[in-house]
């Protein structure tokens, strides 16, 4: 078996036993001395992977945090475009209550007046009729003449 594979066996049997004991049998010198060098390298480039992991982990951690506030920002602009679409459409429904009482009133308004429930046309004839003499009214019996 050669160096390297020798080498690469042990850093396969580092990794199963974990840094924490690798680390643990180094302080007890519980490793042949050959393997120092390697056991050296291997826990330097593990702390390196770690401290690059948690620096990408706070990275990240920056990143959601600041995609957090954004969508915050956002959800609170909406919120308030939604109150003033609600004020907008309260505002609305107000005008269109009292442009339906209006409109009310002016119906019965002009039901009530007995001319202004007539045609246009007919009433001018009824008035003419009755300005010239002319009887219009074709249900009511003659008047007694004396």
């Amino acid at each position: 078996m050669s160096a390297d594979d020798e080498g690469a066996r042990m850093q396969a049997h580092f990794e199963a036993i974990g840094k924490d004991e690798v680390r643990a049998r180094l302080a007890k010198h519980r490793l042949a001395k050959r393997w120092i060098p390697l056991v050296v390298a291997w826990l330097a480039e593990k702390d390196q992977e770690e401290r690059d992991s948690a620096s990408r982990t706070k990275s990240d951690q920056s990143l959601m945090a600041t995609a957090s506030s954004r969508a915050a920002t956002a959800a609170e602009r909406q919120a308030s475009a939604a109150e003033s679409a609600n004020r907008r459409a309260t505002i609305a429904l107000i005008i269109a209550a009292i442009s339906m009482i209006i409109s009310i009133i002016a119906l019965l308004r002009h039901h009530q007046d007995p001319l202004v429930t007539a045609a246009p046309i007919s009433a001018k004839l009824l008035h003419a009729g009755v300005a010239a003499g002319n009887r219009t009214d074709r249900a009511r019996p003659p008047a007694p003449s004396h």
